[in-house]
């Protein structure tokens, strides 16, 4: 979805929008007649809400955001990726209107850099076939010395380094592409264009046990974004330092804390000598939940020899919470977020560590040490036989 639009754009668009729909007050009368005749009662051919009219730059900028924020219609996937390929094509014509038209600066870099981010889409996701449209598109922009169209450029560039990177699976191809956002930082500062790859970016080195590189990347984007002019950065640079946080983890001892649904402080020191599953969760996430079978299982095997379970609950609402433990018949100790503006991703254990999607499951061994980030599934069956050993699945018997 494209969303970059200017407060100027904004206010056109709007004004436009509403120029449509603008109907006299003597022409009411007439419409109301109209509606008992026959032929009014023959259904209208439907209007084609991809064709691109006609128009001023304003108007044309107006039936851009109208696309935007257009709801889908499309139900199955070939049919959602012919919609989404109408979308952008449609940007992309519209975008075409406006330039040919030589409009003020403004709005010319509007459509520029719609236009560029729609085809980058529409090659990246849909329709590979144009790429030869992007790269000369692309050659066209390297020609413009305008600081905009410059970054704009840098922008689109990095994103796809980015996929390539994610592609290869490639650790040196990845630290690689950590330095790219580091250096668009570096000459560019923080923006949404760059910030849309951070998680992914970091998640990738942790997973490819990059742990120095990783580390090194968060803590060089938290300085980068202390330094921001925007707010929402700003407030975003300790998260970088827990994501740093987290990934020292392992081999490395984890602290955990904070107050239970009943207010009760929650005591991790009662934990040592039992080998523990820290799971980040909340009621609306479906991995979550789809994960509770395989807790519970493990739960039941290792129990009695020291395997324990500690939930951190990222539910905005306690009532979904406490709903969500009784549907789902959740025994084990979870630590809630208290008070306004400590709920959700904004739980000080989530931004303690950085968390930025879940479930995060983490491993702690009997001395309180991560053995594992991501212990979940076959991983987590895995792990819990080297700590504890075999168990013998109990023998069914028929009556």
């Amino acid at each position: 979805m494209i969303k970059s639009w200017s407060k100027f754009l904004k206010a056109a668009a709007a004004s436009a929008v509403l120029a449509s729909f603008a109907v006299p007050v003597s022409a009411a009368p007439f419409a109301v007649v109209q509606e008992t005749t026959d032929e009014s009662k023959e259904e209208a051919p439907k209007e084609d809400p991809f064709a691109v009219p006609d128009g001023t730059p304003a108007e044309l900028a107006a039936f851009i955001q109208k696309l935007a924020t257009m709801r889908p219609t499309a139900r199955t996937p070939e049919e959602r990726t012919a919609e989404q390929t109408k979308r952008l094509n449609a940007v992309i014509a519209a975008c075409t209107k406006i330039i040919e038209q030589k409009p003020e600066e403004k709005v010319e870099l509007f459509a520029i850099e719609n236009r560029f981010m729609a085809l980058s889409s529409l090659v990246t996701s849909l329709d590979p076939s144009r790429a030869g449209e992007l790269d000369a598109l692309t050659a066209e922009l390297k020609k413009d010395t305008r600081p905009a169209v410059i970054k704009l450029v840098a922008g689109v560039e990095l994103g796809k380094a980015v996929v390539e990177a994610m592609r290869s699976r490639n650790s040196a191809t990845m630290k690689d592409v950590a330095q790219q956002v580091l250096g668009y930082c570096e000459t560019f500062g923080v923006d949404p264009a760059v910030m849309r790859h951070v998680s992914t970016v970091g998640r990738a080195l942790g997973a490819a046990g990059e742990t120095d590189a990783g580390v090194e990347f968060y803590e060089r984007m938290s300085e980068f974004m202390s330094k921001s002019e925007d707010q929402r950065f700003r407030d975003r640079a300790e998260t970088m330092l827990g994501a740093a946080r987290m990934l020292k983890l392992p081999g490395n001892f984890m602290e955990v804390r904070g107050k239970l649904a009943d207010g009760s402080e929650f005591k991790w020191e009662d934990y040592r000598g039992k080998v523990v599953l820290v799971d980040f969760w909340a009621s609306w996430c479906g991995p979550c939940l789809g994960e509770l079978p395989n807790m519970k299982k493990n739960l039941a095997k290792y129990n009695d020899k020291g395997f324990e379970i500690v939930g951190i609950n990222m539910d905005d609402d306690n009532a979904r919470f406490e709903k969500c433990l009784a549907d789902k018949e959740i025994t084990w100790t979870n630590i809630v977020g208290e008070g306004d503006g400590n709920k959700g991703w904004a739980h000080p254990l989530a931004r303690y560590y950085g968390i930025s999607a879940i479930p995060a499951a983490i491993l702690v061994d009997k001395e309180g040490k991560v053995i594992s980030l991501r212990a979940r599934g076959a991983e987590l069956d895995k792990l819990l036989e080297e700590q504890f050993g075999p168990v013998e699945e109990p023998v069914k018997t028929t009556p």
